[in-house]
């Protein structure tokens, strides 16, 4: 299943939010554009920074997917949600899609862990609303993974709470 790799604790909390968001929004499923919202809301978090390394306005992205998430609310759904009444909602194909592809970038980069930077590239290259949204933004994989070393250098994700080596 898709969740069996290790993540790191930030890549975790973005997965959870993710969760979380679609929960609230009375959403049936998590969708990458709930993964993205979540990796952008770390305002400490490697993805913000990744971002800005490969240019592109951090800020412009936050405000596009705040805007794609009132689209994607179900308001008929999100009473009942807030009831706890509904359940936990199931990853959508495209976000499994996305977690596959971040496990690739993480072997490709000779990580161990699925890290929040994984999840950035991999909601840029899986069709989904989320990459249309990045890419347009001028966030393609490429950009990112051009810009990572901007950010970590040469380090390899070995532990859950890699951001503090680099």
């Amino acid at each position: 299943e898709t969740m069996d790799a290790k993540f790191t604790t930030l890549a975790q909390g973005a997965l959870s939010e993710a969760i979380q968001t679609a929960t609230a929004a009375g959403n049936p499923e998590v969708e990458p554009i709930h993964i993205l919202a979540g990796l952008v809301g770390q305002a400490d978090g490697v993805a913000p920074q990744l971002l800005v390394a490969a240019g592109v306005d951090a800020a412009v992205v936050g405000r596009d997917v705040r805007k794609a998430l009132v689209d994607f609310a179900d308001p008929a759904h999100a009473d009942a949600a807030t009831g706890g009444g509904v359940a936990q909602p199931a990853l959508a194909d495209a976000t499994k899609r996305l977690i596959n592809a971040a496990r690739s970038e993480m072997q490709a980069l000779g990580d161990e862990y699925v890290s929040t930077e994984h999840l950035l590239i991999a909601a840029a290259e899986v069709g989904s609303s989320a990459a249309t949204l990045l890419q347009r933004a001028g966030a393609t994989p490429d950009a990112l993974r051009a810009a990572l070393p901007a950010v970590r250098g040469n380090t390899k994700v070995t532990t859950p709470n890699p951001e503090g080596t680099y």
